[in-house]
């Protein structure tokens, strides 16, 4: 949300998109908790599969919400530039839990570096292929994030991407 809020400054109304088969339920109360110290309005849609996409932006685009955050979705993951062309249809900026959404149009992402994860995933099957028992190896939550940004989109979206958020970007999509 604060990196919505350095692009909409007076962002009051934010679409949340869930994923009701991912984590989307834990992180829908998240934003429900931390949305009123920041004078924001969460107005979440649930999706269950691919097909469930258009009713959930045009219930969105009738709540007048002026953004979209999108909890960790397989479903998204899954046809990254489906839900980036209709976020730009619907003219939603959007932040996104993966870097694939904004290589596929969309605005912004923050999430986990998925190099570093590749890294990781590389040094455990190494260590499985030593001999290691998988059992034995500890539980590792990510260390590297990072914000990206996609400037064609903020174009598209008729955005001005302030400085101070560019400083932010670990990648900028131009």
């Amino acid at each position: 949300m604060q990196f919505l809020r350095l692009l909409k400054p007076n962002l009051s109304r934010l679409g949340l998109m869930i994923d009701v088969s991912s984590i989307g339920q834990r992180r829908r109360k998240d934003y429900e908790v931390a949305a009123p110290s920041m004078g924001v309005t969460v107005v979440p849609v649930e999706v269950r599969t691919q097909d469930d996409f258009e009713g959930a932006f045009q219930a969105l685009t009738e709540a007048k919400v002026e953004a979209l955050v999108e909890t960790p979705s397989l479903l998204i993951a899954a046809r990254p530039h489906d839900y980036a062309a209709r976020a730009l249809a619907a003219r939603l900026p959007t932040i996104a839990n993966a870097r694939v959404v904004v290589d596929a149009g969309g605005l912004m992402s923050y999430g986990r570096s998925g190099r570093g994860v590749w890294r990781r995933a590389v040094y455990f099957v190494d260590r499985i292929l030593e001999g290691v028992r998988p059992g034995d190896l500890p539980v590792e939550m990510p260390t590297l994030f990072e914000l990206v940004i996609n400037l064609k989109t903020a174009k598209a979206l008729n955005l001005d991407v302030p400085a101070n958020l560019l400083a932010l970007a670990d990648v900028v999509i131009e």
